[in-house]
Formats: C-alpha cells, sequence, structure tokens
C-alpha cells in the first residue's frame, strides 16, 4: 500500500527502507526531532523554559495530521510511540548532560519527561487533536518544561 501510494516499486521502496517502520523514523527524525536538535542549539538551554522549542513541534503534528492519527496506532518496537520515546529521551540526556546529578537520575529523569511528552502526543492524536497546537505547548510548557527547569537549572 505505501509503495502504490508513493508510485514506487517494492524494489525501490526496500532499497532505500528496511520496512514502513524505518519510513516512520525518518519522518519523525527529519520533521520533529531536528528541528527540535535545532532549536535547543539556537536558544541554548537559558531559553529552555520559552514555549517557542516545542510549538514548532506541535504545529507539525497538527499539520499533518492525518499521517500522524494513523501512524500512533500502530504498536510494536518500530511504532511512532517508540520512536518518540527514544528521540525524546536521547533529547532529555543531552539537555541534562552538565548538570551534577548521577547517572541514574540523569536516565530516570530522561525517560520520566520523554515519556509523559509522548503520552501526551498520543493522547492529542487519539483524540483528534481537540486541543490547538498552542494550548498544547502551554499545557506541557506548565506540566513538564517548567518542572525539569525548575528541578534541574
Amino acid at each position: 500500500m505505501i509503495c502504490q501510494m508513493a508510485n514506487v516499486s517494492r524494489k525501490t521502496f526496500y532499497a532505500l527502507y528496511h520496512d514502513k517502520y524505518e519510513v516512520i523514523e525518518r519522518i519523525v527524525v527529519d520533521n520533529v526531532i531536528s528541528d527540535l536538535k535545532g532549536m535547543l542549539e539556537l536558544l541554548g538551554k537559558v531559553e529552555l523554559n520559552q514555549p517557542i522549542i516545542l510549538e514548532k513541534m506541535y504545529q507539525h503534528f497538527y499539520d499533518e495530521k492525518e499521517f500522524y492519527v494513523k501512524a500512533i496506532n500502530i504498536e510494536g518496537n518500530n511504532s511512532l510511540e517508540h520512536c518518540l520515546l527514544y528521540c525524546f529521551e536521547e533529547i532529555n540526556l543531552e539537555i541534562l548532560k552538565d548538570v551534577e546529578i548521577s547517572l541514574v537520575e540523569k536516565e530516570y529523569a530522561a525517560y520520566f519527561f520523554a515519556a509523559s511528552q509522548v503520552m501526551l502526543i498520543k493522547k492529542w492524536l487519539i483524540n483528534d487533536l481537540e486541543l490547538t497546537p498552542r494550548e498544547m505547548v502551554l499545557s506541557s510548557h506548565k506540566w513538564a518544561v517548567k518542572a525539569m527547569v525548575n528541578n534541574y537549572f
């Protein structure tokens, strides 16, 4: 079905991607994760407390609603949920790398904030994006980002 919709042969598809999950990962990394990393590099940790860092991400999910609402329902090790969790956890570990806490606490904190963000996104997508991207940004900023900043910076 992917090959038909993209108008490419199966041979071409498998020359580029291992499976459909790799396509999802590529889309997420290219359109969400690279933007988040770029914003963090540009603004730095000092500006971590600014909602603008998440706004572009939520707007992307909103703009590509049809894709992400379907993709979030795919389950398994290489699902959208798993991909987001892994990527967000890596970003959080990078954010926390200079914080003077034990490695174990860093890993658990990074996972906690990543998992909460992924579950919030999943609920939003499953509920057909009933909040605007701006409302999502303000809510997640209030609940999670401020907590990270207040505890570690």
